[in-house]
């Protein structure tokens, strides 16, 4: 009786646990199914006509070719191979739904569909990593902020770009990474640089991964990031093979390769409408071949941005503590939009979902907010070029026409990244904490347990 009765006292109590947790749960799926629904709303918008015009393009021609005769008849196809994978997946599913020619309205939700849906997937995404480092309701608040964010709305929903795919697969990759899913993550990482190369500045990340810890741990991760490395070129080879076809293995992925640096030259200009760190000094749209004391300007933004690169890579593998995993990567994302010539407005996108998968901390979610703003107005100010360009506006400068918002936002994201990179190197300390720091290099090793000259890393954050 007593053996029933404890039985039956189990059952009770996972029943109650499982509608507890359903009850905590709740919330998020109204987030998730609110921002989807919203998100619905624009998926008819126009955004920009002229690239929606040749996504269309795009679109009909890939679902009509096999892979390997793709960029041989797209000529101006510049996306790599993993944004094809996802345009004939979602044509496959296309003509299960419509049979026929489709139309302007069946075409808008294949194209804008898959980002929206892969901005829920951030959205969960962010949940997941705050719940590592603090409660539900933070976890709530930074899926929350992917869901309703305005300016994710506005490129994926209503502009129709596809900035949340390669984004999302890298926050993937890093959550992956940080819980041991190595192969996971360097499969997720490779995905999201063939569908956007920007992506690749947090792969030194993930080779110093092992090196951030000492001992067996490292023998582990070194052994892991072998097997991720291996599995990430196999995935690259296999498609690089599928889209350009050479009995040479080795030639495939050459072409590859070729077609990411060609990408990565395709505008010669110091900077097209990105307020970043060029629009403090410079009209948009200067050559960055003009010199400045005896460099191009694509030269010294390439100088600088690796400089500041080297610095957080540097401080992440000094820190040993893997919320900087995470740190980093939104430093360097943002370091990237902020320091390179030839930069969209939109490239701030990646930096700006990394940092909402870090509003647990205080400093990150003011910056995430002042990011989003300014985002957001990068945007209205890209586009809304793009149309005075197309009607050869002349009564206003066209190439600046808002020099006073340039300026305010462009040093509002110099400003954050700042703020952002200084404790992260630990250049500023509090004058307490710095006291403490210093008396720690005297301290007597047997009494503090530590040894002289050595400072210990940060806490983890409380969960």
């Amino acid at each position: 009786m007593s053996l029933r009765t404890s039985v039956h006292g189990d059952g009770i109590a996972a029943d109650q646990r499982a509608s507890a947790h359903m009850f905590r749960m709740a919330p998020l799926m109204v987030v998730l199914f609110v921002g989807l629904v919203i998100r619905l709303t624009f998926i008819q918008s126009a955004g920009y006509r002229d690239d929606m015009t040749i996504f269309y393009g795009w679109f009909r021609s890939i679902s009509e070719l096999p892979p390997s005769q793709v960029y041989a008849h797209i000529p101006g196809l510049n996306y790599p191979p993993a944004y094809v994978v996802l345009s004939e997946l979602s044509a496959v599913v296309l003509r299960f739904v419509v049979h026929g020619s489709p139309s302007e309205y069946a075409l808008n939700v294949a194209l804008k569909l898959p980002p929206i849906l892969f901005d829920i997937g951030g959205a969960v995404l962010a949940y997941c990593i705050v719940r590592r480092y603090a409660n539900h309701a933070l976890g709530l608040a930074a899926a929350a902020f992917i869901s309703f964010n305005p300016a994710f709305i506005y490129d994926s929903a209503y502009w129709g770009q596809n900035d949340s795919v390669p984004t999302v697969l890298a926050l993937l990759a890093i959550f992956a990474l940080s819980s041991r899913y190595t192969i996971v993550a360097w499969l997720a990482i490779t995905l999201a640089s063939l569908v956007k190369p920007p992506v690749l500045v947090l792969v030194p990340l993930m080779l110093l991964h092992p090196f951030a810890v000492q001992g067996s741990r490292r023998r582990r991760r070194l052994w892991e990031m072998g097997f991720g490395v291996a599995s990430a070129l196999v995935l690259a080879e296999v498609l690089a093979v599928a889209f350009f076809p050479n009995p040479n293995l080795i030639a495939a992925p050459r072409h590859l390769i070729g077609q990411l640096v060609s990408g990565a030259r395709l505008f010669g200009l110091n900077s097209l409408n990105a307020f970043n760190i060029w629009a403090l000094f410079q009209p948009f749209f200067l050559p960055d071949k003009t010199r400045f004391l005896f460099l191009s300007l694509h030269l010294w933004g390439s100088l600088l941005f690796c400089a500041t690169a080297a610095l957080i890579y540097w401080g992440y593998v000094r820190s040993r503590d893997a919320l900087a995993l995470y740190e980093a990567s939104a430093l360097v994302l943002l370091a990237f939009f902020l320091c390179l010539t030839e930069m969209h407005e939109r490239y701030l996108y990646y930096a700006v979902v990394f940092t909402g998968a870090l509003l647990f901390r205080k400093r990150y979610r003011y910056a995430a907010v002042i990011l989003s703003v300014t985002l957001l107005l990068n945007l209205e100010y890209g586009l809304t070029f793009m149309y005075l360009d197309d009607a050869r506006a002349t009564m206003v400068n066209r190439y600046e026409f808002a020099p006073w918002l340039v300026h305010l936002c462009a040093g509002a994201n110099v400003g954050v990244f700042v703020w952002l990179l200084l404790p992260y190197l630990r250049l500023r300390q509090p004058p307490i904490k710095f006291i403490e720091t210093v008396r720690s290099l005297f301290a007597n090793p047997a009494s503090s347990g530590s040894q002289p000259g050595i400072v210990r890393s940060r806490s983890a954050p409380p969960r």
